[in-house]
């Protein structure tokens, strides 16, 4: 126990008195007669999953649940945000379809404005007679059309019909009081 590069041989001398009544622990070690001669080699490999490492499957399956975790995780991810943007793109297009109903409004009461201030102009007062001219004809089509928009909504649907298609069956013998109804 004395070390020959220490100056004052033992280079801890504070616990000497307690080590030197121990073992050298190179010496062989002494086997008791009750103990079984069972050997606590570390070294040895077992055959059996006793060892601290995993078994050879569970490695390859622990990195397959992940990938699966994470790809099930980004498919979740995708959803949500593609569930998200349908939702966007169907108010975004009943927001268009809102702007365009408000447009043919703006521009039927537009068309409306200008139409009355047509049926307004007093003709008399007109001099030139091609302008005179012009604005009678434009306020004839204008009370021709205002009047067809206001007899649909009187007229029975089979009139509206004959009116819209009158060509359609020149040359039939039935009338439409001879028709069955549906």
């Amino acid at each position: 126990m004395q070390e020959p590069t220490y100056k004052k041989g033992f280079k801890f001398d504070h616990v000497w008195n307690l080590m030197k009544d121990f073992e050298n622990p190179t010496s062989p070690i002494v086997s008791s007669p009750n103990l079984s001669s069972f050997s606590l080699n570390l070294n040895e490999n077992f055959s059996d999953h006793t060892s601290s490492e995993r078994p050879i499957g569970v490695k390859k399956s622990k990195l397959k649940r992940s990938k699966d975790e994470g790809l099930s995780s980004a498919m979740k991810l995708f959803e949500t945000e593609n569930n998200r943007l349908g939702k966007m793109l169907s108010e975004s297009a009943t927001s268009k379809q809102q702007d365009g109903e408000r447009l043919d409004r703006y521009i039927k009461a537009k068309e409306f404005r200008d139409e009355t201030k047509i049926l307004m102009k007093n003709l008399e007062t007109i001099s030139d007679p091609n302008v005179r001219e012009y604005l009678q004809r434009e306020q004839q089509r204008i009370l021709e059309k205002r009047n067809r928009q206001s007899q649909p909504q009187s007229q029975p649907q089979s009139q509206q019909f004959s009116e819209s298609y009158p060509n359609f069956f020149p040359n039939s013998a039935l009338s439409e009081n001879d028709l069955p109804d549906f």
